[in-house]
Protein backbone atom coordinates (compact mmCIF):
# COMPACT_ATOMS: atom_id res chain seq x y z
CA UNK A 1 0.00 0.00 0.00
CA UNK A 2 1.68 3.30 -1.03
CA UNK A 3 1.02 6.27 1.22
CA UNK A 4 -0.47 9.41 0.58
CA UNK A 5 0.63 13.05 0.95
CA UNK A 6 -0.54 16.17 0.88
CA UNK A 7 2.04 18.22 2.07
CA UNK A 8 3.67 20.84 -0.78
CA UNK A 9 7.05 22.22 -1.28
CA UNK A 10 6.01 25.06 -2.72
CA UNK A 11 3.52 26.07 -0.19
CA UNK A 12 5.41 25.43 3.21
CA UNK A 13 6.44 28.64 3.81
CA UNK A 14 2.60 30.16 3.20
CA UNK A 15 1.52 27.38 5.80
CA UNK A 16 4.56 28.11 8.81
CA UNK A 17 4.13 31.95 8.55
CA UNK A 18 0.07 31.57 8.64
CA UNK A 19 0.41 28.99 11.44
CA UNK A 20 3.43 30.42 13.35
CA UNK A 21 3.34 33.73 12.46
CA UNK A 22 6.19 33.79 10.67
CA UNK A 23 8.19 32.61 7.38
CA UNK A 24 10.85 29.57 7.98
CA UNK A 25 14.55 30.19 8.54
CA UNK A 26 16.97 28.71 6.10
CA UNK A 27 17.51 26.18 8.91
CA UNK A 28 14.37 25.16 8.37
CA UNK A 29 14.34 24.90 4.84
CA UNK A 30 17.77 22.55 5.25
CA UNK A 31 16.36 20.35 7.62
CA UNK A 32 13.14 20.41 5.41
CA UNK A 33 15.26 18.87 2.31
CA UNK A 34 16.61 15.97 4.40
CA UNK A 35 12.92 14.84 5.36
CA UNK A 36 11.69 11.96 3.73
CA UNK A 37 8.02 11.70 2.64
CA UNK A 38 6.67 10.58 5.84
CA UNK A 39 8.89 13.42 8.10
CA UNK A 40 7.33 16.01 5.46
CA UNK A 41 3.64 15.17 6.10
CA UNK A 42 4.47 15.04 9.70
CA UNK A 43 5.80 18.89 10.16
CA UNK A 44 2.90 19.52 7.33
CA UNK A 45 0.38 18.26 9.85
CA UNK A 46 1.77 19.69 13.10
CA UNK A 47 1.70 22.87 10.95
CA UNK A 48 -1.64 22.57 9.86
CA UNK A 49 -2.85 22.02 13.40
CA UNK A 50 -1.03 25.31 14.20
CA UNK A 51 -2.97 26.99 11.29
CA UNK A 52 -6.57 25.74 13.02
CA UNK A 53 -5.52 26.86 16.25
CA UNK A 54 -4.80 30.40 14.46
CA UNK A 55 -7.58 30.45 12.86
CA UNK A 56 -9.79 29.49 16.17
CA UNK A 57 -7.79 32.67 18.06
CA UNK A 58 -8.02 34.89 15.59
CA UNK A 59 -12.23 34.78 15.64
CA UNK A 60 -12.12 34.75 19.40
CA UNK A 61 -10.01 37.82 19.11
CA UNK A 62 -12.35 39.46 16.65
CA UNK A 63 -15.49 38.52 17.89
CA UNK A 64 -14.17 40.29 21.26
CA UNK A 65 -12.63 43.42 19.42
CA UNK A 66 -16.29 43.82 17.81
CA UNK A 67 -17.87 43.64 21.23
CA UNK A 68 -15.06 45.86 22.70
CA UNK A 69 -16.38 48.33 19.79
CA UNK A 70 -19.97 48.26 20.46
CA UNK A 71 -19.95 48.78 23.95
CA UNK A 72 -17.61 51.64 23.35
CA UNK A 73 -19.97 53.51 20.40
CA UNK A 74 -23.48 52.28 22.88
CA UNK A 75 -21.42 54.27 25.97
CA UNK A 76 -20.74 57.15 23.09
CA UNK A 77 -24.59 57.51 22.34
CA UNK A 78 -25.24 57.58 26.37
CA UNK A 79 -22.96 60.49 26.53
CA UNK A 80 -25.42 62.23 23.94
CA UNK A 81 -24.74 61.18 20.46
CA UNK A 82 -27.89 59.53 19.93
CA UNK A 83 -27.48 57.21 17.84
CA UNK A 84 -24.91 55.32 15.96
CA UNK A 85 -23.80 57.48 12.63
CA UNK A 86 -22.92 60.33 15.36
CA UNK A 87 -21.55 58.22 17.43
CA UNK A 88 -19.19 57.28 15.03
CA UNK A 89 -18.23 60.59 14.01
CA UNK A 90 -17.62 61.82 17.67
CA UNK A 91 -15.11 58.75 17.70
CA UNK A 92 -12.78 60.08 14.72
CA UNK A 93 -13.63 63.59 14.57
CA UNK A 94 -10.31 64.22 15.92
CA UNK A 95 -8.58 62.56 12.73
CA UNK A 96 -7.47 64.16 9.43
CA UNK A 97 -8.31 61.82 6.26
CA UNK A 98 -7.54 62.16 2.91
CA UNK A 99 -8.32 58.97 1.36
CA UNK A 100 -11.99 57.71 2.51
CA UNK A 101 -11.62 53.98 1.29
CA UNK A 102 -8.23 53.74 2.83
CA UNK A 103 -8.81 55.54 6.02
CA UNK A 104 -11.81 54.05 7.29
CA UNK A 105 -10.18 50.68 6.47
CA UNK A 106 -6.95 52.16 8.13
CA UNK A 107 -9.12 53.18 11.66
CA UNK A 108 -12.04 50.22 11.70
CA UNK A 109 -8.36 47.75 11.45
CA UNK A 110 -7.21 49.80 14.76
CA UNK A 111 -10.08 48.91 16.13
CA UNK A 112 -9.36 45.28 15.72
CA UNK A 113 -12.41 43.98 13.59
CA UNK A 114 -11.68 45.33 9.95
CA UNK A 115 -11.91 41.75 8.36
CA UNK A 116 -15.00 41.19 10.50
CA UNK A 117 -18.93 41.34 9.18
CA UNK A 118 -19.39 44.72 11.61
CA UNK A 119 -15.83 46.30 10.40
CA UNK A 120 -17.33 46.19 7.00
CA UNK A 121 -20.01 48.02 7.76
CA UNK A 122 -18.32 50.42 9.67
CA UNK A 123 -16.19 51.33 7.06
CA UNK A 124 -18.91 51.61 4.90
CA UNK A 125 -20.80 54.22 7.58
CA UNK A 126 -17.65 56.12 7.72
CA UNK A 127 -17.20 56.60 4.11
CA UNK A 128 -20.38 58.14 4.31
CA UNK A 129 -20.09 60.42 7.13
CA UNK A 130 -16.26 61.62 6.90
CA UNK A 131 -15.69 65.34 5.28
CA UNK A 132 -13.17 64.49 3.13
CA UNK A 133 -10.25 67.44 3.01
CA UNK A 134 -7.99 67.82 0.53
Amino acid sequence: MTATYTYSDELISDLHKDALGYRPSSRFFEKWETYSSAEKQDEWDYLCDGLEESIAREKEEAALAVSEFNHRVLETIRYGAGDEETALRWMTQDETYMNHSQDAEGWVYNQGLLFTDRGREVVETLKKIWKMEY
